[in-house]
This record gives structure tokens, C-alpha cells and sequence, in this order.
């Protein structure tokens, strides 16, 4: 392309992102940070109380200067920060759980300073937090022992030009943040302790405990403390992030600072004072202000720039330094070193909600100076403060105005806004006063259990909702689980097609029991889980990465069980994913080992009573699942496999591969395979969990089986059948069913108890035990061990679209027996099976209804439904019948490449904007024929092509490492940066200026050439 036209290109590139609305704020029932007891306070087990007298390692590395590459910090080393410690050059720091860094107290602004472009990922865990603490030995620390953490972004910010330096820091091109990306992200902050931290260099120059300049949404910061900060715990300069389950603990400045245009969303946060340390009155120097919950600006001169400081913070619980006594001798004691509950000033449109606010001498300050004042905002409408709890607060106090002529009016402001205020603080909280042992949440009767509110039309499209928190489902271009080549199976890298011969390291720690406490197993070890092993009590169990556990083959029923109200946090990745497996030796396992993986919830099941114990166990009070919160979390499983499970006691009696009783919505389930399982490769009884990127492998019965009311969404499943491996052929008990693909009822009994069985699940790809071949002898090889595509009976509401099942001697039944036969259910479109290929079943063997009365009506259905039949499996998928190294992506002019469908009215609250990255390497090409949408494009050397009127919407970057793109009249519609990257030549062909819309930046590196 010539140079002419790329010019035009890069000046259309610079347009300004919009800030976007994203629903983060979660509606609950009570004010203040904590739900009230029996749900422990989310502080357990990561928060600490006393970090000045914890014993932490000694320093074994130091680290100052720059960071410019890609950096990992262990947990088995304890590391020395000494001076401005940057990372920079778009590097990114992985700092691993439980890891400790000491800043040096000897050396002048000690601080980790993670630069415009660059990333930390910081993820710790409840039992195993990252901790940044002073180098002094306990006993001995103090606030400004160090620095502090510093993120600096590129989200908008109001100060003209769009750019600033970090107060506290000589300013540098590396202290500088701001720009024009709202998703700008800066990395995780994730169960992250910062102790003893801001340095002050002279009055409002301060390092703070967290310092977050020009930070993007695209930033995670949730469950972060800040303790005995010298300036304030947590300060915004603008920015766009959304933040949650903050501590900021005997501070000395202001707990939540925000200046600048910060426009983010923060919840459930804590504020606790000690009396002793306020910015006046600890080794501040001269000048220094008084110490505030809030403090709230625009900006220092009070301006109408924009973006407005217009954050959200709702559920925050602030106990003040009076705590309890606001009695006047108390008050002169701390008073002015400590002022106000909240400071807003400056026209500040920062909007408070659903807040506990206790002992502060004074309660809200209004500004009413400046051409701009806050009180006129407040009085308009765009400054909100509601819905708060103020208590404890001196008499007459409650509302300090920064000018007495409006006392009245803010006053009637105040309670017309529905805030309260109690001259006691008494039976607000449990126990709010105690600083080793505190419970901060609601009091039995506590005026906190009532007055929550969400519905302010400036607050509630930032509500999550019961549609947007099941956004879950992506629009595609195929049907079945894989995208065409180029795009990379999602299976490679992590799941395993041979585990009978793959070499596992012996067991070093047997685990049997009871878990109840919070629990880590780490990769260094490998784990033999002997007997029914049970998480309870409410504790987590986390897995490292590349973490193995081996089932004891000797005991019978061995599984892991996460009991109701507890959680599995096993996280593992592409390159090291978390194994559970037989403890047989390579070549002699088989299904049926050891038992499996067993998750039980509280979200709704359509038992009488709503609740019931899980099959295959004796029932105990550990056994039960099933709850009224369909948005439960029983934590997180990816990058998982589970090897060789499934025990059997009893026909219909089982333990499957993976089972999830009641599971919620609030639970991540996302790359598990299970392999050769002995029963169910994955069952769901009720609940509501969404799950993405399953893989069921030659297991023995079922693969994905539905039951009691489970509503969730599943997308890309793979299926793939051992025609060796039947349930009615392989070591089963007399009675054993036929194996299937999908098998679902509503219940055992085809009643009509709600909530329905209706999951969907789309994009699934089934390999039956045909292999290809239909013929006769082959069939009555293997039938009727396995027998069908899909049975979906017992009135069961099974939602199945878009997906290509092959191989099975039957294809689809839809039962009509009972007094709600699931036909019925079909016919009236309450149970779909829409736009999927069902290929190589038996000739006349693709629909099998449960009455042959309905037949031709079921066929009919099946037909209009925009269902294809296939008699031949032949260049639907690539090699979808070798087992060493399979390839089930569409192939060359596929029809799997066709007649897929995202319109049907059961995706509406379910559709996500959210898609796949798209690889094109070298020699390969790929061609955009109809709109769609990727998270990230990348071009390795390959041609991307964009039909004429089709519009390409990629979320993130679009990467051009090499290659070509010619456009032929589309749309590119980006969401952050196009990246050339350095040492590239790169052609456009095509005239791009002219339809690009971008709202983000182009970086160009040295040595780039067009």
C-alpha cells in the first residue's frame, strides 16, 4: 500500500475511545461492605490484622533499576526492593501466591512503579497472598517505611493534553499516565497485601499505599489491602477502573482518594482507623490536611474539565478513629488530625451508595465554593450520596457544608436521599471495635439489613443483572466446537488423548478426610487422595498449576468432594494444567480407577424441598447441594483434567468423571477434560453453572447427562467415543443403560417441577462409536451399547443449536411418553434442537421418537428447525478418527461451515460480545465473509481478507507481525491498539482511512517499514 495512504490511516487512528458502560456493581440486600452472618467476611484467611509483629523471610534477592522484559517472581524467594524499582517497555511482571517483597526502608522512595504499557500480574490467593511489607524486623515498623505500588495506565484523565506525572516521583517520560484507552490494562492485583508504604516527599507530594494514575478497566484489582500507608491507603489520578474488596487499614491520610476524572466502579470495601496515626498528627510535616474517609476532587482547582470525577463506590464500611465514643474528650483527642467521613469538594461528581460510615467527628462535607461547587452538583443530581448509614459522628455534625448559607438545603438533601444517621453506633455492626479479632458485619437487627438501593438512574446500567452475568455464549461463524484452520484447536497444549501411557511422578503426600481449612496444594508435590476426601466448612481448596493427584485405585469410591458453602480454586494453564488421575502405573489404568471430581452448590434444583444429596455417596449433611443463589460460586476449575474416575455402586447409582450438583453461576468452569470415566464423563444436577471448552473422552456412559433442573449455558464440547467402551458392554453391573451423547430428563420422574431442565448447549461436537463406518457389521458390533446422538426425554427443556454430532447408530429421540412428554415440549419450542449436522448414523436411524405415532410430526420439527442429515461423515471435519493426533476443526467447504445460528430468541441475555483470538500464520489465509467478532487478531506472516459489507470487530488489538490485509470494502471496528511490531514490513492492500473506525492507538517500533 503506499506510504500516502497508511499516513491518512495512522491520523484516523487517533481517535478517542468512549467510555463504555460496563455493569460491575453486584445488587445485594444490605449496606456497608459484608453480608451478615452465616457468609464469612471476605476478609478470611488473606487479610491480616498485625502486620507489624508477622514474622516474614529474610530477603534472599535484590532488586532495583528498570525492568524490561518479561520477569516471574517466585514464592521461594523473598525479594529486596531498593530504590524506583520500573517496569517498563510494555514488560510484564508475574509475581507468584504467597510470594514476599521487602521494600528497603534505608533507601529514599522505595517503590514498584509498573509503567504506561506494562502489566503486573500479581495473583495470590486467600491462603496465599502477596505480600509488599517493610524490611524492619517485626515489632519496628512503621508507616513510610517504603514506598508503595504504583500503576500507571492509559485511560483518560482530565488534565489538558490528556497526560500527567505521578505526584511523589521527579517526573520522566516513565512516571508519566494518561491517554485515551479506557480498556487499557495494566495487569491483576489479586489477594495483594501493601504494609508500611507512602513516602512524602513534602505536603500533597506523597507516594501512597496504592497509587493508580490513568489505570484502564481492563485492569483487575479485587481483594487488595493497604496497611499503615503514610499518605493515603488508595489513590485514584483518573482512570477508568473498576475496583473491589478493598482494605485500607490504620492509614494515616484519606482511606479513598479520588481526583482527576476518575470515572471507575469500586465495591464492598473497608475502612478501619487507629486513633494514634492521623496526617497531622504523625511525623507529617508542616502543612499537612486532615485525614478523611473520602476525599473527592475534579481536580486541585476545582475545574469543569472533563472527564468528571464521577465514580461509583457503593457497600463500603468506614469505622472512624472515635470508635464508639464521641464523647468530647475523645473528640479533642483526634480532632482535626482526623475530620469527615466524607470530603467532596471541588466539583466532584462522586457518587456514594449503600455505605456504613462510623465515627468520624463530622459526617459529609459538601463544598460550596468555586464557580463549579459540589453542592450544586449534589442538588442537580450528578453528585449522589445515598442510601448511607453516618453514625457515631459528633452532635450536631452529621452534615458539615463548606458554607453555612446552604446548611438547610443540603441538609434536606441528605435525607431525602434516604441516608440515616444514629448518634450510636451500638447494634450497627458485630464487632467493629476489636482490631485483632473484628467482624464487621451487620448486627442481628441492624438498621444496615435494610435501605440498600440500586435503582438511581445514574447508577443502575452499572448493575450486573441476571442477563449480563450470563453473557456467556459467543457468536461464531461454524457449528461444532472448533473453528476452520487457521485458528488453533483450543484443546492443544493442555488436554492429553493418550493418559493410559503417560507418565505420572509417584505421590508424595496422601490426602484423606476432611479439609477444613483453607488449603493449598502445591506443584511440588504429587497427591494421593485415598477414600471420600471432603472440602468443607467453608474452606477453599486451591491447586497450583501443574499440580498431579492420583486416586488411590485400592479404596473404593476415592474422590474429591467440595461440599456446599466451600470452594476449588484449581487454576492451571495451557503448559502446565492441574491432573487428577489413576494411581496405577502407565499402561495398566482404566475407567473406574478411583471415583472423581464432585462439586456441590447452593443454587436452585427442582427437588422437593430444594435441596437433595448427590447419587453414588451414602447421604450425610456433606452429601446435600441445592440452595436458592443461582449465583453460588463454588470457585474456579481450568485447565483441568480428570483421568480414569467413575464408581460404580449400583445401576444409576454412580460417581461420575465430573459431577456438579446445584452449582452456580458464580463458579468458572472452562477447560476440563474427562477422560475414560466409568460413567458420565459430565452429569449436571441442577444448578445454573456455566461452562465453556469441555472435552469428554472415551468414556463409558454418557457424556454430557442433564437432570433436576440444571440451567446453564455450555459452549465448544468435544465428545469422543471408544467403540471399546460401552456402558452396557464395559465391567458394568447388570442394568447398565445405553451410552449416548446427550441424555437429559427434568427428573427421574418426567415431572413438571421447576425450575426446568433447560441448559443450552451449542457449538458441540460429537465423534460416535462408528468411526465412520455405518455398516451393518459395524453397527451390531457396537449397538446397543451406545445408541444415540441425543435422548432428551422425561420432559426434559434441553436447548441444543449448532452443533455436529457424528457417528452414532441413532441420531436424535425425543421422548413421548408420560403426562408431559418432551415431543409436546419440542412442538410448542420450549425444548429446541435447532441448526445442527447430524452425519453417519444408520440409514432411517436418524430421528428415533419414543412413540412412532409421532414420528412424522417429530421429523417435520426436526427439518423445520433448520437440522441437517448427513449419511456420510466424509469432509464435515478434517481427521476426526485418529486418536494419537486428531484434527475435529471443519473442513476445506465443510457444511459445518454453514447454517449456524445465533438469532434464536433463547440466546437474548446470553450473547456475549466476547469471541476467539484469530492466528493466521505464515502461509495460511483467512477471509472475513460475514460480521464478526474476535478478542484479539494476529498476523503471523498470513493474509486477512474482509469481504465487501461485512464488518470485523475486534475487541482488543489487532497484531501485525508480518502479512497482508486486503479489504474489500468492510469494516474494522477495533476496541484498543493496532500493533505493529518492531522488525516488521508489513502491506496493506486496500484502502483502509476510508472505513476504519478505531478507538484506540497504533503503536509503531523502531525499525518498522511500509
Amino acid at each position: 500500500m503506499m506510504k500516502k495512504n497508511f499516513l491518512g490511516f495512522v491520523l484516523l487512528l487517533a481517535a478517542i475511545s468512549g467510555n463504555a458502560q460496563v455493569q460491575f456493581l453486584k445488587s445485594v440486600n444490605y449496606r456497608g461492605a459484608f453480608a451478615p452472618s452465616p457468609t464469612e467476611m471476605w476478609t478470611k484467611g488473606w487479610a491480616n490484622w498485625d502486620p507489624q509483629n508477622t514474622a516474614y523471610g529474610t530477603p534472599t534477592r535484590t532488586v532495583k533499576g528498570v525492568i524490561t522484559k518479561d520477569t516471574r517472581w517466585s514464592k521461594d524467594t523473598v525479594y529486596l526492593l531498593q530504590g524506583l524499582v520500573y517496569v517498563m517497555n510494555k514488560a510484564t511482571l508475574t509475581i507468584d501466591a504467597g510470594t514476599v517483597i521487602r521494600g528497603d526502608y534505608s533507601v529514599a522512595n522505595t517503590s514498584l512503579v509498573i509503567t504506561k504499557g506494562s502489566k503486573v500480574y500479581a495473583v495470590g490467593t486467600a491462603s496465599a497472598p502477596i505480600v509488599f511489607t517493610s524490611n524492619k524486623a517485626a515489632g519496628s515498623r512503621a508507616p513510610g517505611d517504603w514506598g508503595g505500588i504504583i500503576l500507571l495506565g492509559q485511560a483518560p484523565i482530565n488534565v489538558s493534553g490528556g497526560t500527567n506525572n505521578i505526584e511523589g516521583i521527579t517526573a520522566t517520560d516513565t512516571t508519566a499516565y494518561g491517554g485515551t484507552d479506557a480498556n487499557d490494562n495494566s495487569g491483576t492485583l489479586k489477594y495483594v497485601r501493601c504494609e508500611f508504604g507512602g513516602y512524602i516527599f513534602q505536603p500533597n507530594k506523597e507516594i501512597n499505599g496504592f497509587t493508580f494514575g490513568g489505570v484502564g478497566r481492563g485492569t483487575t484489582i479485587d481483594y487488595v489491602q493497604s496497611s499503615y500507608a503514610n499518605d493515603d491507603a488508595f489513590e485514584w489520578f483518573g482512570g477508568t477502573v473498576n475496583c473491589s474488596h478493598l482494605i485500607s487499614y490504620r492509614g494515616i491520610d484519606d482511606e479513598f482518594d479520588t481526583d482527576n476524572g476518575f470515572s471507575g466502579t469500586v465495591q464492598f470495601c473497608l475502612g478501619v482507623r487507629d486513633p494514634q496515626l492521623g496526617d497531622a498528627t504523625w511525623n507529617a510535616p508542616s502543612g499537612a490536611s486532615t485525614s478523611e474517609g473520602f476525599e473527592s476532587d475534579n481536580d486541585a482547582a476545582g475545574s469543569t474539565n472533563t472527564p468528571k470525577t464521577s465514580a461509583i463506590f457503593s457497600n463500603i464500611t468506614f469505622i472512624g478513629p472515635l470508635r464508639g465514643d464521641a464523647s468530647s474528650t475523645n473528640q479533642a483527642a483526634i480532632y482535626p488530625a482526623f475530620r469527615r467521613n466524607a470530603r467532596i469538594r471541588r466539583n466532584s461528581d462522586l457518587k456514594v451508595i449503600n455505605c456504613v460510615m462510623m465515627d468520624y467527628p463530622r459526617g459529609l462535607f459538601v463544598d460550596n465554593n468555586g464557580t463549579a461547587p459540589t453542592s450544586a452538583n449534589a442538588l442537580a443530581g450528578t453528585m449522589i450520596f445515598a442510601n448511607n448509614i453516618l453514625a457515631g459522628n459528633v452532635p450536631g455534625q452529621v452534615i458539615e457544608p463548606g458554607n453555612t448559607s446552604v446548611f438547610s438545603t443540603i441538609y434536606t438533601w441528605f435525607a431525602a436521599n434516604h441516608n440515616d444517621s444514629s448518634v450510636s453506633t451500638s447494634g450497627i455492626l458485630t464487632r467493629p471495635y476489636d482490631f485483632t479479632n473484628p467482624d464487621y458485619r451487620p448486627a442481628t437487627g441492624s438498621i444496615a439489613l435494610s435501605g440498600a438501593d440500586f435503582t438511581n438512574s445514574l447508577i443502575a446500567p452499572y448493575v450486573i443483572t441476571e442477563a449480563t452475568n450470563k453473557n456467556v455464549v459467543k457468536k461464531v461463524d461454524y457449528r461444532g466446537a472448533f473453528a476452520p484452520a487457521p485458528t488453533a484447536m483450543w484443546t492443544t497444549g493442555w488436554a492429553n488423548w493418550d493418559p493410559n501411557n503417560t507418565v505420572y511422578p509417584a505421590t508424595t503426600v496422601t490426602v484423606k478426610g476432611t479439609i477444613t481449612s483453607n488449603t493449598t496444594w502445591t506443584k511440588n508435590n504429587t497427591y494421593l487422595i485415598q477414600g471420600l476426601v471432603y472440602v468443607m466448612n467453608g474452606a477453599t481448596l486451591t491447586i497450583e498449576a501443574g499440580t498431579v493427584i492420583r486416586g488411590d485405585y485400592t479404596i473404593a469410591n476415592t474422590s474429591l468432594v467440595i461440599t456446599k458453602g466451600s470452594k476449588l480454586n484449581a487454576v492451571g494453564t495451557v503448559n502446565a494444567p492441574i491432573v487428577f488421575t489413576s494411581n496405577k502405573a502407565a499402561g495398566s489404568r482404566a475407567p473406574g480407577d478411583w471415583g472423581g471430581l464432585i462439586i456441590l452448590g447452593q443454587a436452585p434444583i427442582n427437588v422437593s424441598g430444594g435441596s437433595n444429596n448427590i447419587e453414588g455417596i451414602t447421604a450425610t449433611d456433606t452429601t446435600a447441594y441445592g440452595g436458592n443463589n443461582p449465583d453460588d460460586n463454588s470457585g474456579i476449575i481450568k485447565y483441568v483434567r480428570v483421568e480414569f474416575g467413575g464408581y460404580i455402586f449400583q445401576p444409576n447409582k454412580e460417581i461420575n468423571g465430573v459431577t456438579f450438583g446445584g452449582v452456580g453461576r458464580g463458579t468458572t468452569v472452562d477447560y476440563v477434560q474427562s477422560s475414560f470415566a466409568n460413567d458420565d464423563a459430565f452429569e449436571w444436577f441442577g444448578g445454573t453453572v456455566n461452562c465453556s471448552h469441555l472435552i469428554s473422552y472415551r468414556g463409558v456412559d454418557d457424556e454430557f447427562d442433564t437432570d433436576n433442573g440444571y440451567s446453564g449455558t455450555c459452549q465448544f464440547l468435544l465428545g469422543v467415543r471408544d467403540p471399546q467402551l460401552g456402558d452396557a458392554t464395559w465391567n458394568a453391573p447388570s442394568g447398565a443403560s445405553t451410552s449416548e451423547g446427550f441424555e437429559s430428563d427434568n427428573d427421574a420422574a418426567g415431572s413438571a417441577n421447576i425450575p426446568y431442565t433447560s441448559a443450552i448447549f451449542t457449538n458441540v461436537t460429537f465423534i460416535g462409536p462408528l468411526r465412520g463406518n455405518a455398516s451393518a457389521a459395524n453397527q451390531s458390533a457396537i449397538y446397543p451399547a451406545f445408541r444415540r446422538n441425543a435422548r432428551i426425554r422425561r420432559n426434559s427443556r434441553l436447548r441444543v443449536l449448532n452443533c455436529v454430532m457424528m457417528d452414532y447408530p441413532r441420531g436424535l429421540f425425543v421422548d413421548n411418553n408420560g403426562t408431559v412428554p418432551t415431543s409436546a415440549a419440542a412442538l410448542s419450542g420450549s425444548m429446541r434442537f435447532s441448526n445442527n449436522l447430524l452425519a453417519g448414523n444408520v440409514a432411517g436411524q436418524v430421528i428415533e421418537p419414543g412413540n412412532t405415532s409421532v414420528f412424522p410430526t417429530i421429523y417435520t420439527w426436526f427439518a423445520d428447525n433448520h437440522n441437517d442429515s448427513l449419511v456420510s461423515t466424509t469432509g464435515i471435519l478434517v481427521n476426526p478418527y485418529n486418536f494419537t493426533s486428531p484434527d475435529y476443526r471443519p473442513a476445506t467447504s465443510s457444511p459445518a461451515l454453514v447454517n449456524y445460528n445465533f438469532t434464536d430468541t433463547i440466546f437474548n441475555g446470553v450473547l456475549s460480545a466476547n469471541s476467539y483470538d484469530l492466528t493466521v500464520p505464515t502461509g495460511d489465509a483467512s477471509t472475513v465473509s460475514s460480521d464478526l467478532t474476535y478478542n484479539n487478531v494476529t498476523l503471523n506472516g498470513g493474509t486477512l481478507t474482509i469481504n465487501s459489507g461485512v464488518t470485523l470487530t475486534i475487541t482488543g488489538n489487532l497484531y501485525l507481525n508480518g502479512g497482508t490485509i486486503i479489504n474489500n470494502g468492510g469494516t474494522v471496528v477495533y476496541g484498543s491498539s493496532f500493533i505493529v511490531n518492531s522488525g516488521n514490513s508489513v502491506s496493506f492492500n486496500g484502502v483502509f482511512a476510508n472505513d476504519i473506525i478505531n478507538n484506540g492507538t497504533i503503536n509503531l517500533t523502531d525499525n518498522t517499514t511500509f
